[in-house]
């Protein structure tokens, strides 16, 4: 019978594989099995003002209004774009980012201080970013002052939410 030997950088390799994935595996399933506990960075959770003014965008006839989430009390900040299309509205969530995780995303009647009834699901915000198109409501229709954009925490239901974006009352039309 002939053995074979085999070489020591192998299994220098072989231990460095075996060192990552045990590794890997323990931080992977550090504390309770199924588990895990999200934290969604932000800077001034809870301490920016309600006060401030949209910014609106008239691009080759196209309007666009770009608006602040996170206000007092809310664990998120960031921005939503809305922007008038000849189908719709499109709208553009960008807000700091729970990494990789998927958070739901919604259209409601209110204010970001009274939430009220869902309207419409838009796409859910994976890592802080969704881009929406929503055809049933035109630009004019949702700047009444009584609609919000609404995203939820990791693994809640859209009454669980981490940040707000009031649609203030604006008169579209005098914009043009």
């Amino acid at each position: 019978m002939r053995m074979r030997l085999v070489p020591t950088r192998a299994i220098a390799l072989l231990a460095v594989a075996a060192t990552v994935a045990v590794a890997s595996s323990l931080a992977c399933n550090s504390g309770e099995s199924g588990t895990t506990d999200y934290v969604i960075p932000s800077p001034t959770p809870g301490q920016i003002s309600g006060e401030f003014t949209p910014k609106v965008t008239d691009t080759a006839g196209t309007l666009s209004v770009e608006l602040f989430v996170g206000y007092e009390g809310y664990t998120q900040q960031g921005t939503v774009v809305l922007e008038e299309s000849d189908t719709g509205t499109n709208i553009q969530i960008s807000v700091r980012p729970a990494p990789g995780i998927v958070q739901l995303a919604n259209l409601r009647e209110g204010t970001c201080d009274e939430i009220g009834r869902w309207l419409e699901s838009v796409e859910h915000a994976i890592g802080g970013e969704s881009n929406s198109h929503l055809p049933d409501y035109a630009l004019s229709d949702l700047f009444d002052g009584n609609h919000v954009i609404t995203l939820s925490i990791p693994g809640g239901g859209i009454n669980d939410v981490s940040t707000c974006g009031q649609l203030p009352k604006i008169d579209i039309e005098s914009l043009r």
